[in-house]
């Protein structure tokens, strides 16, 4: 059985509904992407995170990260194998693992959880696969698959449509308008690496905002920065 919540996105800057919010003082999900190729210490660190502080109602969009929980029923069979996770796009597991050895002699459920951040297009087929390797080699022995709908990612346009949608914006989102079109105008005459700054500036703005939605627009940038670095 592969189940998965969309609980989305992992990260809140305030309080968001009834649900709890944190704060991130450094960029976890790099550190470890970067540092972690198995599960570690901080992987543990923010086990559960994922799906907890997160409310329901948000709508998944590329860049965001959505918990996956994988359950194998062992049936204390012979067997010694392995269950993989794939996925069909340019979508990315973090920690950049997904596969775990599997047992199958004693009578259990193993479950392994994995976190996906969704790729460019608008839907991630996810499938697990469990499969046998001693004493005979089994491909597969079970697999199940799901489908993840969500957004296509940002681009500047739609950035700067958004901000210039909010009325009576305040000096952080007059400010981060600035930056964004400046971000687009850099990126246009492939000047990535100026784009990126104004794009941080752009979020850094929207972190002074005290307008309701410069939180949204301010992880939507984030999200064009993700996209224009990997």
């Amino acid at each position: 059985m592969l189940s998965v919540q969309e609980k989305t996105p992992a990260v809140l800057w305030n309080a968001f509904g009834t649900g709890a919010a944190i704060y991130a003082a450094f960029p976890w999900q790099s550190a470890i992407d970067h540092y972690e190729a198995t599960p570690g210490e901080l992987t543990s660190l923010f086990a559960g995170v994922f799906g907890e502080v997160a409310p329901n109602a948000i709508t998944l969009r590329a860049g965001t990260v959505v918990p996956l929980t994988a359950t194998v029923q062992n049936l204390a069979d012979p067997f010694a194998g392995q269950l993989a996770l794939s996925i069909d796009d340019d979508s990315a597991f973090v920690p950049p693992m997904a596969s775990w050895q599997l047992d199958f002699t004693n009578t259990n459920s193993f479950t392994a959880s994995s976190n996906l951040r969704l790729g460019s297009g608008t839907g991630t087929g996810v499938r697990a696969i469990v499969s046998a390797a001693t004493p005979v080699v089994i491909d597969p022995l079970k697999q199940t698959s799901t489908t993840i709908s969500h957004l296509a990612g940002d681009s500047i346009a739609d950035l700067i449509n958004a901000a210039v949608a909010i009325s009576n914006p305040d000096a952080g989102i007059t400010s981060a308008l600035a930056d964004l079109r400046s971000a687009q105008i850099a990126l246009a005459a492939n000047n990535t690496g100026g784009a990126l700054g104004y794009l941080l500036d752009a979020a850094e703005a929207c972190g002074g905002s005290t307008d309701a939605q410069a939180d949204a627009l301010r992880t939507r940038i984030d999200w064009v920065i993700w996209g224009i670095t990997h």
